[in-house]
């Protein structure tokens, strides 16, 4: 019984494991390239998760600027213009390594280019509190005067 309970507590650690790892090994190529913004619902149908969306389809262009990727995550997928983590449908290892509980609402998190969070909200978050969040990171600085005109 105690081998039984102790197989299966090394074999959950290890799926936890490879999730987060997968989880980490999808993102890894777009650190410090990309601007990764995660934004967690229980549906694609909920309403707060299509109104963040169309703020970052209505500024698609600031998003362009500042080198954003956007990947929503449900409860039952992941969408994503990154193929890799969209590929992956790691929902759970998403919602396990950023803790985002299965019930919450709709959760926007920002990670700056060096994988670090910069940003969480439990709200809508608008395109200008976004932009002026990182148009103030040193990184950024950096990049505005070296930016060509879009």
């Amino acid at each position: 019984m105690i081998f039984t309970k102790t197989v299966l507590f090394i074999s959950i650690i290890l799926y936890s494991y490879s999730m987060k790892a997968q989880l980490i090994s999808a993102l890894k190529p777009y650190q410090w390239e990309k601007r990764i913004v995660l934004v967690f619902a229980n549906s694609n149908h909920d309403v707060e998760f299509q109104k963040q969306w169309a703020v970052f389809e209505e500024n698609h262009k600031g998003m362009r600027e500042r080198d954003l990727l956007v990947v929503g995550i449900t409860a039952s997928e992941v969408h994503s213009q990154i193929s890799a983590v969209a590929a992956s449908n790691s929902t759970d290892a998403f919602r396990k390594f950023y803790e985002i509980g299965k019930a919450e609402e709709v959760t926007v998190i920002l990670l700056g280019k060096d994988g670090t969070e910069k940003l969480r909200e439990n709200k809508l978050v608008l395109a200008d509190q976004l932009f002026s969040l990182i148009d103030s990171m040193p990184m950024r600085q950096q990049e505005m005067p070296n930016r060509p005109n879009d």
